[in-house]
């Protein structure tokens, strides 16, 4: 690649330096309200699906704390009926024992 000298007089370079810093100062307010727009939405989606995961959460694990209450609930009732049956049982040992004498 070449390179060849330009020559500018002060105007020139004066007005030079003006445009660019005006496209730099205007890419700079850009990104500045690209950062503000992008963190608004950010707080939005915060804001909007925060509840939501916060509530399907605590729906998971009351489910998960009903099914060890079920779980138990049925684990006490088989126990029920043993415990029914060991009743019957010795209430007929008893029956039977007291009849022999």
């Amino acid at each position: 690649m070449a390179t060849s000298k330009v020559n500018l007089n002060s105007k020139e370079k004066a007005d030079l330096t003006s445009v660019l810093n005006y496209i730099s100062k205007s890419e700079q307010e850009f990104g500045v309200k690209y950062l503000i727009i992008s963190l608004s939405i950010l707080v939005i989606m915060l804001l909007i699906l925060g509840p939501k995961i916060y509530i399907r959460s605590n729906i998971y694990y009351k489910s998960m704390y009903i099914e060890k209450l079920k779980y138990q609930y049925n684990s006490l009732i088989a126990e029920n009926s043993n415990l029914k049956n060991k009743l019957e049982k010795t209430k007929f040992n008893n029956l039977v024992i007291d009849t022999t004498f």
